[in-house]
């Protein structure tokens, strides 16, 4: 580097001062600063064995990467010198990512100060300005450092850093736009934000009546955020843009206002009157829906387990009231969307209906226990008319038996009805002749035929089972020929009885029913003189079916 300082003094004499080391007089640079001051300092120049800072150039970006490693502490000296502004550990960073640029300064270019060396030792001089007869190339590298873009530039020839006048400007703001917007669909807000600077990230979030929490903001994009609304109202986000250094920082905001479908919860309740089971059908409500609890009739709570999203049902079979009649079914509910929740319920009515028809036909096998009265008769002729027959003692016993039977009775209301029944017994017999030498025992049956007409009081009308008492009257007749061979006949008796009975429904609108009863009979067998009791027990089991 060639310099030559306009002081009045002859360029011969300035020319000897340059070319010989100043050892005791430093004209370009000292420990505590650059050399100069106001004069300026012209350089025509560069390369110079004596000031060069570099015997190598700087030809390329990687000779200049090299060079600035190489002589770092050299380079860091020459900046504390020159008092720069900026961190060094940014101009070096620069230079090793890539960042200088080529240029050409032309004749004229002023540069507050330029690095030389002096006696081999780094230096520095102020107020240099490029008096060469054609412009110099070199490598120009900005660097923002501590709020402030720096140019500082490197002549190619060597590596004389200088700073160039005016290369000190204060860093704008960065830029900070935010914006907003709310995806009703999607229930999410979405920020966006953008800046010329390093980076921009949202520092706080304002929710309807209270304070946000920018943690639950999550990053989905390259400065694109989403937020989970809570409620409706106006949402404002501020975020904060920075530069690389933090020495400028720019706030801004974005506001969105949140106005969401309100849940809705719609239900109603229709009734299969086959089945009894009611269905819930919540397809008019609005947002995710989901039953509560059921009132039973008896206010009582129902098991609202059947009462799922896909099959909203309710079988009323275990808690309906078997009186007939109407009862009324509650069902509850909730809408919830958004975090906002809306509750309601729906009824439904379903009625107990008599088990239909006023008849009730009655088949069913009986059997019967007598009261184990005998009859004895004679001693009698065997042959009345032959003096010498033998005579004969007959005794004669009934007992149990069994047979069929069936009824039917028509219901006056539901509490009594007029039942008409037969039922037929082959009852058990035993006669034994007695006649003195010998004895012949025989079994012949008897028949067993009772038609009654009665008055059924019904206990339990409306319930699964219908239990019943009444008396009744009948007409029973014998069936005995080979019974009565030579006694007295049978004939035809008039008896009273009682029935207890009950049918077992088999659903509680089913016309069909298990029937049972047991009924007692006052009836006696035999003529006037020869009478013994009947009195038989009567259970009968069967089939019931009610029109």
């Amino acid at each position: 580097m060639r310099v030559r300082r306009n002081t009045g003094i002859p360029s011969l004499v300035l020319a000897v001062l340059l070319l010989v080391p100043l050892a005791s007089v430093p004209v370009f640079g000292e420990d505590n600063g650059c050399q100069g001051g106001d004069r300026v300092a012209p350089v025509t120049a560069f390369g110079h064995p004596r000031t060069t800072f570099s015997r190598e150039p700087a030809a390329t970006e990687a000779d200049l990467q090299r060079l600035f490693v190489q002589y770092e502490d050299d380079v860091r000296k020459v900046l504390a010198l020159a008092k720069w502004g900026g961190d060094p550990d940014h101009l070096f960073a620069a230079v090793l990512a890539g960042g200088a640029t080529e240029v050409s300064l032309p004749p004229g270019t002023e540069f507050e100060w330029m690095a030389f060396r002096k006696g081999g030792k780094p230096a520095c001089v102020e107020n240099v300005i490029w008096k060469g007869a054609a412009p110099f190339p070199a490598w120009s590298i900005v660097i923002e450092s501590g709020g402030y873009n720096y140019t500082l530039t490197v002549p190619k020839t060597c590596l004389n850093l200088s700073s160039t006048r005016g290369a000190k400007r204060m860093v704008p703001p960065p830029t900070c736009d935010l914006a907003a917007f709310f995806d009703a669909e999607s229930d999410v807000i979405t920020v966006r934000g953008s800046t010329d600077g390093a980076e921009i990230s949202v520092t706080s979030v304002s929710e309807p009546n209270k304070a946000g929490d920018p943690a639950m903001l999550e990053n989905t994009g390259e400065n694109v955020w989403t937020y989970k609304p809570t409620d409706d109202g106006r949402y404002s986000f501020t975020a904060n843009a920075r530069h690389e250094s933090g020495s400028q920082n720019t706030e801004c905001s974005a506001s969105v206002d949140v106005e969401r479908t309100k849940p809705k919860f719609q239900c109603s309740a229709t009734v299969d009157p086959e089945t009894g089971v009611v269905t819930i059908d919540t397809s008019g409500s609005q947002g995710d829906v989901a039953m509560g609890g059921i009132t039973l009739p008896d206010g009582a709570v129902g098991d609202a387990a059947g009462l799922t999203v896909t099959a909203r049902s309710f079988d009323t079979a275990e808690s309906l009231p078997l009186r007939p009649g109407d009862y009324t079914y509650t069902f509850a509910g909730v809408a919830r969307l958004h975090g906002v929740e809306d509750a309601g319920s729906c009824s439904a009515t379903v009625t107990r209906k008599s088990r239909g028809g006023a008849w009730v036909l009655r088949f069913f096998g009986a059997a019967a226990d007598a009261s184990g009265d005998s009859i004895m008769t004679g001693p009698v002729r065997e042959d009345p008319n032959d003096l010498l027959s033998p005579f004969v003692s007959t005794k004669r016993m009934i007992g149990d038996g069994t047979g069929f039977g069936l009824g039917i009775e028509r219901l006056i209301n539901d509490r009594f009805g007029i039942e008409l029944d037969a039922v037929f017994i082959d009852l058990d017999g035993n006669r034994i002749v007695d006649r003195g030498e010998d004895w012949v025992m025989s079994n012949p049956g008897v028949g067993f035929d009772a038609i009654s007409l009665g008055l059924n009081v019904h206990l339990t009308p409306a319930k699964k089972y219908d239990i019943f008492v009444g008396p009744f009257v009948s007409h029973v007749s014998y069936s005995d020929s080979a019974f009565n061979a030579t006694e007295p006949g049978f004939g035809s008796e008039t008896g009273i009885g009682a029935k207890l009975g009950a049918d077992f429904y088999f659903g509680w609108q089913s016309p069909w029913a298990l029937a049972t009863s047991i009924r007692y009979l006052a009836a006696s067998a035999g003529d006037d003189d020869n009478e013994f009791d009947i009195d038989p027990l009567i259970a009968t089991v069967g089939l019931g079916f009610r029109f």
